[in-house]
């Protein structure tokens, strides 16, 4: 793989907790500024994923993105929000990053 399909992965996951975040904030203060942030970032995710798809197939990186998010916004909600997480619900985030890292093998 090409280091900017990493690139461009990272910046997925990076904008798409951007946007997790700026819509809690959005839902906690009902300021449309981070709602509209939130609604950029995930645009600008989208346009990412639009250029992976150049190294990846659409399967894969359908379920790279989701998968990133998933720990992504765990992560945010508890750092951040300090919003609780369960035993089991942390065994579930491990498997969805093991899967994660899966899928990026060949």
């Amino acid at each position: 793989m090409n280091w900017i399909y990493f690139l461009y992965v990272l910046l997925i996951g990076l904008l798409d907790a951007l946007a997790m975040i700026l819509g809690k904030l959005w839902f906690l203060h009902k300021n449309i500024f981070y709602l509209l942030g939130a609604f950029l970032s995930l645009g600008i995710a989208a346009v990412f994923f639009a250029f992976t798809l150049k190294y990846q197939n659409l399967v894969i990186m359908n379920w790279l993105w989701i998968g990133l998010s998933a720990i992504s916004g765990t992560l945010a909600g508890f750092l951040i929000f300090k919003e609780s997480v369960s035993s089991l619900q942390i065994v579930g985030i491990l498997i969805v990053a093991v899967g994660v890292i899966l899928l990026n093998l060949k």
